[in-house]
């Protein structure tokens, strides 16, 4: 819970319980600022739990990646078919996520600086790309392993 949350709702019950004082109303600017931060801090944790949750399909992505790659009966064509098929698949859940992040990165910067807002764009931007190429970091790996196994052989 932020300082600001915490005095503003300590503000409130000293009013309402000091007799003389209960008749003035909350100044509207703690409220507001009560409320953007409650409102901040439940996008912060709704997007904590995206990220959990997209994490989590994640590994069951790579998981079955990983047993479309063990596939000992399958031609390398054939791997990366079954690997294409898996990317495309998640496709719309990573670019989703993406755009999430990016969503809360702008939600974020009102009131911000200038300066300040453009830095957080550019991070939200980067990590939002980074997101956004699983798919290519995927079909690297796979093709380096792919290639490894072929060495190997």
């Amino acid at each position: 819970m932020s300082l600001r949350l915490i005095l503003a709702a300590a503000a409130a019950l000293t009013l309402s319980s000091a007799p003389a004082l209960a008749q003035d109303p909350v100044p509207a600017a703690a409220v507001a600022d009560a409320e953007t931060d409650a409102a901040a801090e439940a996008a912060e944790a709704e997007l904590e739990a995206a990220g959990e949750a997209f994490g989590a399909r994640m590994e069951a992505m790579a998981a079955e990646i990983e047993a479309a790659m063990a596939d000992a009966a399958a031609t390398a064509e054939q791997k990366a078919a079954a690997v294409e098929a898996i990317i495309d698949r998640h496709r719309p859940e990573i670019d989703a996520f993406a755009a999430r992040v990016e969503a809360f990165v702008d939600a974020q910067l009102a009131g911000v600086d200038a300066e300040q807002a453009a830095s957080a764009r550019a991070a939200g931007a980067a990590a939002a790309a980074a997101i956004r190429s699983i798919p290519d970091q995927i079909r690297a790996a796979t093709a380096a392993a792919e290639a490894a196994t072929d060495d190997a052989s």
